[in-house]
C-alpha cells in the first residue's frame, strides 16, 4: 500500500537526516584520527556506517511502499572539536535530534493513518533509546576522565575494542 504524499516527504527529510547523522560521525571519527584516539575513531566510523545502513533502510522501505525516494541536501558536518568531550557531546545533539525526528514521524503515520509503518518505525524508537543511552554513558566517562591521560587512553582503548557497525 502507497503511503500518502506527505507522509513520503517525511519519510524523506528522515532519510535524509540519517545521511547527515552519517557524514557527521564519519567527520568525528576523522577529528579522532588526527588526534591519535583511534579506539574513538574507529568507534565514529562504525557508527557512521550504522547511520548509513539506516538510511537505506528507509530508502528501502519508501521504494516498498511504492513510493519515490528522495535524498535531501546534507549539509557539511562540523570538521573539529575542542575535546573529546566536546565531540562525544555533539553527538548526542544529534541522536536526541534523530530521536525527536523518528517521534514526529510516528505521529505524523499515526496521523495519516498509515498502519504499516507503524512497525517499522518503532524498531527505530527502541534503537534510540540505546543510541542515546550509549552516547550519553559516554560522554559521562569522559568527564570522569577528564585532565587525566590514563583514564582517556583506557577509554580509547575500550572503545577500539567495538565489534560490529
Amino acid at each position: 500500500m502507497k503511503m500518502p504524499k506527505d507522509l513520503e516527504a517525511a519519510f524523506n527529510s528522515q532519510l535524509t537526516m540519517e545521511l547527515e547523522a552519517a557524514n557527521s560521525y564519519l567527520q568525528i571519527s576523522a577529528w579522532f584520527a588526527t588526534q591519535n584516539l583511534n579506539g574513538m575513531a574507529s568507534w565514529m566510523r562504525q557508527q557512521a556506517t550504522e547511520e548509513r545502513t539506516h538510511a537505506v533502510m528507509f530508502l528501502d522501505f519508501i521504494l516498498d511502499r511504492g513510493g519515490e525516494a528522495t535524498i535531501g541536501q546534507v549539509p557539511a558536518p562540523t570538521a573539529s572539536f575542542g575535546s573529546p568531550l566536546d565531540a562525544f557531546e555533539s553527538a548526542l545533539v544529534q541522536e536526541k535530534a534523530v530521536t525527536e525526528a523518528i517521534h514526529q514521524l510516528y505521529r505524523a503515520a499515526e496521523q495519516a493513518d498509515d498502519i504499516s509503518s507503524i512497525p517499522f518505525l518503532q524498531g527505530f524508537i527502541t534503537e534510540q533509546i540505546e543510541e542515546e543511552a550509549t552516547v550519553s554513558a559516554i560522554a559521562d566517562r569522559l568527564r570522569l576522565a577528564e585532565g587525566q591521560s590514563g583514564a582517556l587512553f583506557l577509554l580509547d582503548n575500550e572503545l577500539g575494542g567495538r565489534s560490529g557497525g
